[in-house]
């Protein structure tokens, strides 16, 4: 696996899952020219148990009705949705709240996508960083130059280990 998740990968990734692994409310809303939809809440799993720091949470915002929107908050509060592209309009994370997940590990969609983006169960108890490419933490403050760094060092130190 490289240690580097980018927005091309993930993509390819949903879109070898396509309409069959979303729920079906979701599915007709799904397009391959805009693969994160229906699927916050695996792609969540996956960023908190493989690529989230350590004592990140997951984050639920109530959307209106039974809709709901996934992401992960990290533990200087960054926000990280991977996600947010499927909506025309930025979300309100403001309105996010602390929730666990439905099921005390990953759930099968979401190994299956750890699986397509190449991630495996050392990943989990590495929990470092290794997000990047064109992804940004959408969260209440910028990355510092110390942290970008840090970043760099996670992500070089993982890919010499393979």
């Amino acid at each position: 696996m490289t240690a580097l998740l980018d927005k091309q990968k993930l993509h390819d990734a949903l879109r070898q899952m396509g309409k069959k692994d979303l729920k079906p409310v979701f599915r007709e809303f799904w397009t391959p020219e805009r693969p994160t939809t229906g699927y916050c809440y695996v792609v969540a799993e996956v960023v908190y148990h493989y690529l989230a720091p350590k004592g990140s949470r997951p984050y639920v915002i109530r959307l209106g009705g039974t809709d709901t929107h996934w992401f992960v908050k990290d533990p200087a509060g960054n926000i990280i949705d991977l996600t947010a592209d499927q909506f025309d309009e930025p979300c309100d994370y403001t309105q996010g709240r602390p929730q666990n997940f439905m099921t005390p590990g990953i759930s099968k969609r979401g190994k299956k996508l750890a699986g397509l983006l190449g991630l495996t169960k050392d990943e989990i108890k590495e929990k470092e960083s290794r997000l990047c490419g064109e992804y940004e933490i959408v969260g209440h403050r910028e990355l510092t130059d110390d942290d970008k760094r840090l970043l760099a060092l996670a992500a070089n130190k993982i890919t010499k280990k393979r």
